[in-house]
């Protein structure tokens, strides 16, 4: 193939000590540490699940760990080399100190392996990680020509100008822009006071008809910007989508929808790594769409739902319970909210570089009426004191 056509595909799967932590199969085991990875261009899943990183000769794909105040960065750069081998240079830093290098040849299609600390690694880390990994030659003319799209079909610049750059292949699902101009993410006040950017690719599933389903984190940029990842998937669950086609019929299925959170107009600028010890709230990692109750849809009926949950020092939720449903006859929409939020995950508040556990207050608006907000009821009973209260969520009814 041509020189200037040679592209190199990748993939891979970090572990650290046994647990999935990321890659692009998107399998991942329950661990305290978070993952993320980034590329100069991406596939979106195939059949099979499994998304391919893309880039030119001499790129770097990233991939990156981070849990309480430790971070872990793999540098992977991708080279051609004469025979129809491949050159891997993987740069590891902790912390953003330099840790190791490590280079490897490897035939084209070959899957490798880097391997980082572990019990008898002495002072390098009693972790063990571990980046499996796969290069392939492909020729870009063969790409299909719309194989950035679902990327690059939703994004945003929050607090600038926004504006719908392509539209995704009609055999696949599509997000609805009317959606998205009309509920904008939240820009997340903790991010704000701290000047934090980033960019946030959300996993959402999209049913049969048009509606999300769930909607997941998949990976933030910078890895410490959590904040945003709750404000991003907490967007995505209030959009609509086209959904995919099949023969003729509509059928569930999922798609990448990237969040990018800028505070100045200029997004080709570096975005910088936040203070690692600054404060964190607790933040939305995976939303599921509660179910609206059906006798309140045949009624046309609308409620407010607070839910006071505990928060561990892992994002899992612990006890949870209906702190007040708005009015006082809306006891299905209590139910409703309390089943949807047993099904979610957090990510942990964080103070001092380390995260512990946190109660925190979740109210959820379920609107008969997408647009409008259940009226304020007077003299209802006011709320015991809280210190976290997470953004509300909408639940439209069908």
């Amino acid at each position: 193939m041509p020189a200037q056509s040679l592209r190199i595909e990748a993939t891979f799967d970090f572990s650290i000590n046994g647990e999935m932590v990321t890659g692009t199969s998107h399998a991942r085991t329950a661990s305290a540490w978070q993952g993320s990875f980034s590329a100069k261009d991406m596939l979106p899943p195939d059949a099979s699940g499994v998304m391919r990183l893309i880039n030119k000769p001499g790129e770097s794909f990233v991939v990156r760990a981070q849990r309480d105040d430790e971070t872990w960065e793999f540098d992977c750069q991708t080279t051609p080399l004469s025979g129809g081998s491949l050159q891997m240079d993987v740069r590891v830093k902790h912390n953003d100190g330099f840790v190791a290098e490590n280079r490897q040849t490897l035939a084209d299609g070959e899957t490798k392996s880097v391997e980082i600390g572990g019990p008898d690694a002495g002072e390098v880390t009693k972790d063990r990680l571990s980046l499996i990994y796969t290069l392939l030659r492909i020729d870009a003319a063969a790409l299909p020509a719309d194989h950035n799209g679902a990327f690059k079909q939703a994004s945003i610049n929050v607090g600038a100008q926004t504006a719908d750059k392509s539209a995704a292949s009609p055999s696949k699902p599509s997000e609805i822009a009317s959606y998205r101009r009309m509920r904008p993410p939240h820009y997340p006040p903790s991010a704000l006071r701290a000047g934090v950017q980033g960019k946030v690719m959300v996993n959402v599933a999209v049913g049969a008809d048009g509606a999300p389903v769930w909607a997941e984190v998949f990976g933030i940029e910078p890895a410490s910007a959590v904040e945003l990842g709750g404000a991003a998937v907490a967007a995505a669950l209030q959009w609509r989508y086209n959904p995919a086609m099949r023969d003729g019929k509509a059928i569930a299925e999922s798609l990448f929808v990237s969040v990018d959170f800028f505070l100045k107009p200029d997004k080709g600028e570096k975005l910088t790594e936040p203070d690692p010890v600054r404060p964190l709230p607790v933040t939305y990692r995976k939303l599921t769409t509660p179910v609206y109750p059906a006798t309140a849809m045949a009624n046309h009926a609308s409620a407010t739902v607070f839910v006071r949950a505990e928060i561990a020092a892992d994002g899992s939720l612990g006890v949870a319970r209906v702190e007040q449903a708005l009015p006082d006859s809306a006891a299905d929409f209590g139910e409703a909210a309390l089943q949807a939020v047993k099904q979610w995950r957090f990510s942990p508040e964080v103070v001092d570089g380390v995260a512990r556990a946190a109660a925190v207050r979740i109210p959820l608006e379920f609107r008969a009426d997408a647009n409008t907000a259940p009226a304020p009821l007077a003299g209802s009973p006011p709320l015991e004191p809280i210190h976290t209260t997470l953004q509300t969520i909408v639940v439209a009814a069908p």
